[in-house]
């Protein structure tokens, strides 16, 4: 750390195929009250003039320390942001999407938290959503993960984490020497899904702002975003989706019990209960998803109620759909 608490920040990028909205992003970055001490941009092979845009950013912005780095191969979002993160120098690191904007007071805000007290291994903070052209929604992040902040609790990060993350990559920082033991991921998680992870199991302190600080851009070609669905399209993605939140967990499980101390005992228990209870939803028997209900496992992993009433109608819908195709055969047999 620096001297008089004064902390060194930096800011890591993974691009791909960013050019439509790269450019607004950096000058957000150039635009800060508190300045970044480093950018540090890792660029997954892009081939739609991306990188370029960034040699001709920095070129021109030469009082910002801007470092590129061009992958020699194809690593997808969680390992390109991995890569970022090992190449960053500061005590604090702040993660950035491609296609979002910064409010001007965001690293100020948020660096500051961490300057008041060296053990904090986590700050967040809310996003503002829009839509492709940065016109607010009328909804916050929070809001649409259904988050109260005025009932965040750092004793009960993991039971939050464990039902529905609501740390999001672009509103995240963290102080990079909590971390070094966090990493690599398994393959199936998102970095800021698995840092909020790693938080909660290991105890760490976390804290939030209140503050939205981010324009979160919601387009055609996000990688992760917050749409609302209908109903129709979550049942017919339901299995697919169930399936891989079941491997993420169960990889999250194997990749803790490694690193088992006495101290995670419980946070393990968790991981393991989420991974059968996923399980038990996949079977969609309505005997099965009923005794999760009643075990509360519903609320503590799922979304309660819903999310049980989610799989009920799901079963009944593959029964119909399945004796549709039945039916549909015998007619052209």
């Amino acid at each position: 750390m620096t001297t008089d608490n004064r902390v060194s920040v930096s800011v890591v990028m993974a691009t791909y195929n960013g050019v439509e909205y790269l450019n607004q992003q950096l000058l957000s970055l150039a635009r800060q009250i508190r300045r970044p001490d480093e950018i540090v941009i890792c660029d997954d092979l892009s081939d739609d003039g991306t990188f370029e845009l960034i040699e001709a950013f920095k070129s021109n912005h030469q009082d910002l320390q801007i470092r590129i780095n061009l992958n020699n191969r194809r690593l997808g979002p969680l390992k390109n942001f991995e890569n970022a993160l090992n190449l960053a120098k500061g005590d604090i690191i702040f993660f950035c999407d491609q296609d979002d904007s910064w409010c001007e007071s965001k690293i100020l805000k948020m660096s500051s938290i961490f300057e008041t007290d060296s053990t904090i291994a986590i700050v967040f903070c809310n996003l503002a959503v829009t839509d492709e052209k940065l016109s607010p929604k009328g909804f916050s992040a929070w809001e649409h993960l259904k988050f109260d902040p005025s009932k965040f609790s750092e004793q009960l990060l993991l039971n939050q984490v464990i039902r529905r993350n609501m740390v999001t990559g672009a509103g995240l920082a963290i102080r990079k020497k909590f971390f070094f033991e966090g990493f690599p991921a398994p393959s199936t998680w998102l970095h800021d899904e698995w840092i909020s992870l790693y938080a909660a199991v290991c105890r760490l302190p976390v804290k939030l702002v209140p503050d939205t600080l981010v324009y979160y851009r919601q387009h055609s070609q996000n990688f992760a975003g917050m749409r609302s669905r209908t109903l129709s399209c979550k049942l017919r993605h339901r299995t697919d989706e169930l399936e891989n939140e079941r491997r993420k967990w169960s990889e999250a499980f194997d990749w803790f019990s490694l690193k088992r101390t006495e101290d995670k005992d419980f946070a393990i228990k968790l991981l393991e209960g989420k991974k059968l209870h996923l399980e038990a939803r996949l079977k969609g028997n309505p005997i099965r998803i009923l005794l999760e209900l009643m075990g509360k496992r519903y609320y503590l992993f799922s979304n309660g109620t819903y999310s049980f009433v989610i799989d009920l109608v799901a079963y009944f819908f593959t029964k119909r759909e399945f004796r549709n195709v039945r039916h549909a055969s015998g007619e052209n047999s």
